[in-house]
């Protein structure tokens, strides 16, 4: 899980249909699991949110919508401290 609060936020922030009511419901749609202190990366490009574990394969998820980017971003601002940075990359 990225982390406690990011999921709950990203289900009420981002999905408005068939939001799960519970924590088992949220378990089952779970696609990966990732804990804050195993992520050495996170970069936002465009359509794209890539999280690189310190070791293993990166994760990456596709952003519909500038909206939901937009959302994206600020809940990334939130959870990324000062041993664990944020990266937005623009394309030109």
């Amino acid at each position: 899980m990225i982390g406690g609060g990011l999921v709950g936020a990203m289900a009420r922030g981002l999905v408005k249909e068939h939001t799960p009511t519970t924590i088992q419901e949220l378990d089952k749609r779970k696609d990966f699991e990732i804990y804050k202190d195993n992520i050495s990366t996170i970069e936002i490009e465009h359509a794209h949110l890539k999280i690189t574990p310190v070791t293993g394969e990166p994760v990456t998820i596709t952003i519909f919508g500038e909206m939901q980017r937009q959302e994206l971003i600020r809940l990334m601002n939130m959870f990324c401290t000062s041993s664990l940075s944020l990266r937005l990359l623009i394309a030109l």
